[in-house]
């Protein structure tokens, strides 16, 4: 039996998306030349047709099109962030049947796109996003003590007009991100927003998402948001849902079924990048997010442009290596196969996966996402969209089984892409093998860039 026939017959869950990155302007040096340069929007499309419809403006006619301004004084000039969703991760065309807009009825296997809610990148225009999701002072205390190497990592690299750190507290309070702010204190100086010029631009902030307070950061002068977000729980747990998040994981510390050992607030920190991040309004603003984990040390400066080599070589996303999944996951087919059919129920035809000649949620091959990219155009598409909030509501995943975040990333792939991992993906799995960056460990002593945030 064919795979196409086996993912009909058992189709029954759901799908998702996501991704987190970053921007910059290009700076030759150590780029990658391994596929030849693009020079223009349509070498962009060209390369990526089999995978992506055409733009649509959608609603994005009624996005809100404000430009975030803001007088810099250490750069010399103006910071601005222009909006640059298309808007199509909003309703009402979030709902729409991809396939019927791409006039594709007639297909034969019609294989599912995504559609881009962000225009091709363009290299020396790009804004990109750090995003760090927390839940709890042991991660927040791994961020104060690894910050100040991501900022010796990103140094050479026009930091305070490219990237921005936004540092998100989940669950937290006002309180909590008063609570923070001291822990980040010796690396990190307030905008003072009682400045007149600044007023606009901090009221806007205020605005968005409930609100964000602005942090420079000493060393490279790089942006940090800091905010809090509270904790959703799926209608579909009834009464319960709208228990305390403390309450609620204690009720289902009871039902969990295998990878007890992570805990729920662990779990859900991890898939937030995943279901809840391409739904923030702040990230109107960029191209690329990055997901760093607090546990991430850099060691010393970037040897080369991320964004710059994802936008040459028509990279959706970046990895930094692929390891086998934990075996108590489980298989998630049944997401799969029930995300699948709702597309056809709403498009009333039969939609394949891009890897629909390999049964990829079997392979148990999954990136290691605590140093992970992606193009914001993917993960905020109306397709990776739905399947994100399938993926947040499918209660046998990571509320009852304690997935990980790696399950929404290569299924994504799969869905979407022929080819998981080989395919618009820029690797840089070298960086973790050299030492570059470190996972729960120290930097080696004779690197020329420890964190000065280690030595405190």
């Amino acid at each position: 039996m064919d795979v196409s026939r086996v993912v009909w017959a058992s189709a029954a869950a759901c799908l998702v998306l996501l991704c987190a990155f970053a921007s910059i302007a290009l700076s030759g040096q150590g780029s990658n030349e391994r596929f030849a340069v693009l020079e223009s929007e349509h070498d962009w499309n060209a390369a990526l047709q089999e995978h992506m419809r055409p733009a649509q403006s959608g609603s994005g006619a009624v996005r809100d099109a404000e430009i975030l301004v803001l007088d810099d004084e250490i750069s010399g000039g103006k910071l601005t962030w222009t909006n640059r969703s298309l808007g199509l991760n909003h309703k009402p065309y979030w709902n729409t049947c991809h396939s019927t807009l791409d006039q594709n009825l007639s297909e034969k296997n019609p294989l599912l796109k995504f559609t881009p809610n962000r225009h091709v990148p363009v290299l020396d225009d790009t804004r990109s996003a750090i995003i760090v999701a927390l839940m709890g002072r042991r991660y927040e205390d791994g961020v104060a003590e690894v910050i100040d190497s991501w900022q010796q990592f990103l140094l050479g690299l026009k930091p305070s007009t490219s990237y921005v750190i936004i540092v998100v507290l989940l669950g937290g309070s006002k309180a909590a991100v008063d609570d923070f702010v001291q822990l980040i204190s010796n690396s990190v100086d307030p905008l003072d927003c009682e400045v007149e010029h600044r007023r606009a631009f901090c009221a806007k902030m205020a605005a968005l998402d409930g609100g964000y307070r602005i942090f420079i950061a000493r060393e490279s002068g790089m942006h940090v948001w800091v905010t809090f977000r509270p904790v959703i729980i799926p209608s579909s747990f009834g009464r319960v849902s709208h228990l305390p998040f403390a309450e609620f994981s204690k009720l289902q510390k009871k039902k969990c079924k295998s990878c007890c050992q992570f805990t729920l607030q662990y779990a859900y920190a991890t898939n937030w990048y995943g279901f809840e991040l391409p739904f923030l309004k702040v990230i109107d603003y960029f191209d690329f997010v990055f997901k760093f984990d607090a546990d991430m040390r850099a060691c010393r400066s970037a040897p080369m442009d991320m964004v710059g080599d994802m936008i040459r070589t028509r990279a959706v996303y970046m990895t930094s290596q692929t390891l086998t999944d934990r075996k108590c996951s489980g298989t998630n087919k049944e997401l799969l196969f029930h995300f699948l059919a709702k597309e056809e129920q709403r498009c009333g035809f039969r939609i394949h996966p891009q890897a629909n000649e390999h049964m990829w949620w079997d392979d148990q091959l999954v990136p290691y996402s605590n140093f992970f990219g992606v193009w914001l155009g993917l993960l905020t598409s109306p397709e990776v969209s739905r399947f994100a909030v399938e993926y947040r509501d499918f209660t046998t995943g990571l509320w009852e089984n304690r997935w990980g975040d790696q399950q929404f990333w290569s299924n994504i792939w799969g869905l979407f892409f022929p080819h998981a991992y080989n395919e618009h993906v820029l690797n840089l799995e070298e960086w973790r093998s050299s030492g570059l960056i470190q996972h729960k460990r120290a930097c080696p002593n004779d690197s020329n860039a420890t964190s000065s945030a280690s030595q405190r």
